[in-house]
Formats: C-alpha cells, structure tokens, sequence
C-alpha cells in the first residue's frame, strides 16, 4: 500500500495517493519506521498539493504528533509547503532556511532525509522566485536536481523551473548566473 501511495504520488494521482496513504496509516498509524512516517507526511502533502491548506495543515500537525522530535525537517518543508500555498514567503523562507543549511552542512545526508532536502531546494527555490532572487532560485533549483535529488517530483518541478528561468533570461536578453 505505501508503494501504490507513493507511485500514485509520484503520478500526481493525488485522490489513489490519498487513498492507499491513509490506508497505511489505519493499519500502522505511529509505527516507528521510515515508511510509515513517510506515509503520514505524503498524507499533508498530498492536501497540500490539492490547495486543502486546512487539511494539510492537520494532517502535518498529527504527523508530529505521531512522530515527535523524530523529523523536524520533514515536518519543517511540510509546514513550508503550506506557506508557500498560502504564499507567506517570509514563513516558508524562515522554515525552509534551517533545513536547507542543514543539508548543506552535512558532508553524507542521511537517506532519511533524501526527500525532504529535495523538496526543500525545489520549495526555497520557488520561495526566492517569488521574491524576485531568480539567481538564487536557479541554483537552489539546480541543487534539487543534481546534489539533492531524492524526491523525483521535486527534481523534475525543479528542472522544469530552472529551464523555465534559464528560457525567460534568454529571451530577455540578460544573464542569469548561479551566484
């Protein structure tokens, strides 16, 4: 069941994604293992990927909840992710700034954090485009596709948004550079 959720995930299925992650959580709800917390953080965002910022936002507040002290980065890009719908982006940029220099400092990250590092480059990236710091938002882009690329969703908006600045530079007539 979580591998159907995160294929359907991963296919933008959201309600089969829905579906088979919540089934987990009815059976292994508070599990201590990597997939079962997966799943009940899939479960925010996935409503945060519908614009249910309500139901995003208690479905992250029962996963840390569920898992307390075990992942403030996942719960952090979670809670960035519905800022960003909500688009407070001084709230997504404070959330996302702890975890983006976390995974910068760290020589090996952990596989636990693979995704979350991955969509936390891919949402400070939109966070610094809406801003205006498209320099800044092409390589954190750039970073969620090639140093951080443990989420495939993630790396393939990221590329999708780097091609999508590097293409608009282009047609401008200026240069856009990695700082």
């Amino acid at each position: 069941e979580f591998g159907a959720a995160l294929e359907a995930f991963e296919a933008r299925e959201y309600a089969k994604a829905l579906a088979a992650a919540n089934a987990v959580l009815v059976k292994f709800k508070g599990l201590p293992s990597d997939w079962a917390q997966q799943a009940a953080g899939m479960v925010g965002d996935i409503y945060a990927a519908l614009n249910d910022d309500a139901k995003a936002a208690a479905a992250f507040a029962e996963y840390q909840k569920l898992y307390p002290g075990q992942s403030s980065v996942q719960a952090d890009v979670a809670a960035a992710r519905v800022a960003i719908s909500k688009k407070d982006w001084d709230e997504a940029a404070r959330l996302l700034d702890g975890v983006t220099s976390k995974a910068l400092a760290e020589a090996n990250p952990p596989d636990q954090f693979a995704s979350a590092y991955s969509r936390a480059f891919f949402f400070s990236g939109q966070v610094k485009e809406a801003q205006g710091n498209k320099a800044e938002a092409l390589q954190d882009y750039l970073r969620a596709v090639t140093v951080f690329s443990g989420d495939p969703l993630a790396v393939s908006g990221a590329k999708e948004a780097a091609d999508r600045l590097r293409a608009e530079a282009k047609a401008s007539g200026t240069v856009l550079a990695v700082p």
